[in-house]
């Protein structure tokens, strides 16, 4: 078997006013967004699968050329471009063009509009139009709507890298600091006012006082004042009331605290708010205080970085039951993307249950990693294993390739990349299998749970053809995905939607192909722990020894 690089989506189309379609940065853009572009006389702003209106209407660039308004159902405010562009008819052109192609390939109006203010800076600015999702300094920072001046974030203190512990409560943190506190850079008091219903809010509040001070206690009993920071998570009132009563404690004091806060209570702030907690942050100019933020999307992410966060998250990586949310899984690739971006540390988090998914997280070159489940008693005493998959993780890093598109974390309003169809077919699988980027080629499949050895996971579906035309269909391609099933018949996956058509090849793999019946089926060699890439040794395949392998493992034969 060989594979494609990546499955092959209708492309979406956007119709555009006839005169646009001559601008040649329009015709740039829409390359780099990979859409296909329709000129239409009738037309005098864009539309979207046969859509125009106040649905798609682009963000309105400020009259001063350092901001587009952001009006729209998950965020309001200024977008400020980090460096002003002229507001001329071109300027609003690439507004439009980008904002409504960002839509087409599935974005919700916030994150289109974050798009669209990369895509007008990249022209002005004479910045690669192909790369322009790839430039950490086009990203803007979202502000609220009555601020008149951009955010001046002032300097943050460093965080990570290491592994962040998230507890609920106290009781645990000295077992917690016995195992692996050298490998924590982070530790988090997560205690919702939800849990403790019964306690009016003054015996709430006493309670995450005396919570923070036991946490403190033993980080001070362990010696890890100087490497962990004590996190309290949304109670940032009652963090800055910590450290005012810790000043005059010389054990205490040593102790760094930092808090975190969700987008809703980041939102729910205000601009009066945001200037408190900014005031608390730099209350000591020469010990500011470490503030995290969460973010699962394009817009999020620029809000997080007008606050001059010391480091912001990513999540949730993979699907997760600890917190309810509406979002779609980031997956490696939306981590890959932050972390390159953000222009700051970010904390990959949500769904890392076991060491292979650690290892994955951190190959995306994350520098904190937040676990919780790892740091049960189950966990820490399997806690050698955490270790070397975060130093393996990070260690894989360094030649990862980069993400050039993160994908949709909301269903957008406009039609996903994919192809339709009047019915979906039966689900295959018999575990869960999700496709991100490979370490070894492209696009991979990966177990999303524990597979016991020698189980069925799946089967590679496909369009049932002969092996005189599967053998033309490969000439002149690189990647491909057919398998031959008899001399007579073969299997062509290009355009299946089984996740396991991007089973890559290793010369030392976890899994084999075999053909049952005439259906493609892949079998578990040993047990595969969930966020383990799926590999199955190709055999002979179409390249015909003329394929470089990549598995990358001690014993690779070289070629395919």
């Amino acid at each position: 078997m060989a594979k494609a690089m990546a499955h092959a989506p209708i492309h979406p189309s956007v119709d555009l006013p006839s005169t646009w379609c001559d601008d040649a940065h329009v015709q740039a853009l829409a390359a780099a967004c990979d859409i296909t572009v329709r000129p239409d006389a009738t037309l005098t702003q864009p539309r979207i699968d046969g859509h125009q209106g106040p649905s798609i209407l682009a963000p309105e660039l400020c009259d001063d050329g350092r901001a587009l308004r952001l009006d729209t159902p998950h965020a309001s405010g200024r977008l400020w471009l980090p460096t002003p562009v002229d507001t001329s008819a071109a300027s609003r052109r690439i507004v439009a063009t980008a904002h409504a192609a960002a839509l087409a390939r599935g974005f919700v109006d916030a994150d289109a509009a974050v798009i669209a203010a990369m895509a007008v800076q990249a022209v002005a600015t004479d910045t690669p139009i192909h790369r322009f999702m790839q430039q950490p300094e086009l990203l803007p920072m979202l502000d609220g709507a009555d601020d008149v001046e951009p955010p001046a974030p002032r300097p943050a203190p460093p965080f990570g890298p290491g592994l962040y512990a998230l507890v609920d409560e106290a009781a645990r943190v000295d077992a917690i600091l016995a195992v692996a506190g050298d490998d924590l850079c982070a530790l988090q008091l997560r205690i919702k006012r939800e849990a403790h219903a019964g306690l009016d809010d003054a015996a709430f509040e006493a309670h995450v006082r005396a919570q923070a001070t036991l946490a403190a206690d033993a980080l001070i009993a362990h010696r890890a004042t100087g490497h962990i920071v004590l996190v309290i998570n949304d109670h940032w009132r009652v963090a800055g009331q910590l450290v005012a009563a810790w000043q005059g404690d010389a054990r205490r004091a040593a102790v760094r605290i930092g808090m975190h806060l969700g987008q809703e209570d980041l939102a729910a702030l205000g601009r009066e708010g945001r200037a408190q907690l900014q005031a608390l942050l730099h209350a000591d100019p020469q010990r500011p205080l470490a503030l995290g933020l969460s973010s699962h999307s394009l817009w999020e992410l620029a809000r997080a970085r007008a606050m001059g966060p010391a480091v912001v998250a990513c999540g949730p990586v993979w699907p997760t039951l600890t917190k309810a949310m509406p979002w779609r899984a980031q997956g490696l690739d939306n981590l890959a993307w932050w972390t390159a971006m953000a222009g700051l540390p970010v904390v990959a988090i949500g769904g890392i249950l076991s060491p292979a998914q650690l290892r994955s997280a951190a190959s995306t070159g994350a520098p904190v990693a937040c676990l919780v489940r790892a740091l049960n008693d189950d966990g820490l005493a399997q806690w050698s294993a955490w270790q070397d998959a975060w130093t393996e993780g990070r260690r894989a890093s360094a030649s990862r390739p980069s993400v050039a598109w993160p994908h949709p974390s909301l269903p957008g309003p406009f039609a996903p990349l994919a192809a339709p169809r009047k019915k979906a077919p039966a689900d295959p699988n018999k575990y869960t299998v999700e496709n991100r980027p490979s370490a070894i080629d492209g696009t991979g499949a990966f177990a999303g749970e524990d597979i016991p050895a020698y189980k069925k996971i799946g089967e590679i579906r496909g369009e049932a053809i002969s092996v005189r035309e599967a053998r033309q269909r490969v000439k002149g391609q690189a990647r491909i995905m057919m398998v031959e099933i008899s001399d007579k018949r073969a299997i062509d996956a290009t355009h299946s939607s089984d996740p396991l058509r991007y089973t890559n090849h290793s010369c030392q793999p976890n899994a084999v192909l075999r053909i049952r019946g005439g259906r493609v089926e892949l079998y578990a060699m040993r047990a595969i722990a969930a966020g383990e890439e799926l590999v199955a040794d190709y055999g002979e395949t179409h390249h015909e020894g003329k394929l470089t392998c990549r598995c990358g493992v001690p014993n690779c034969r070289g070629a395919l």
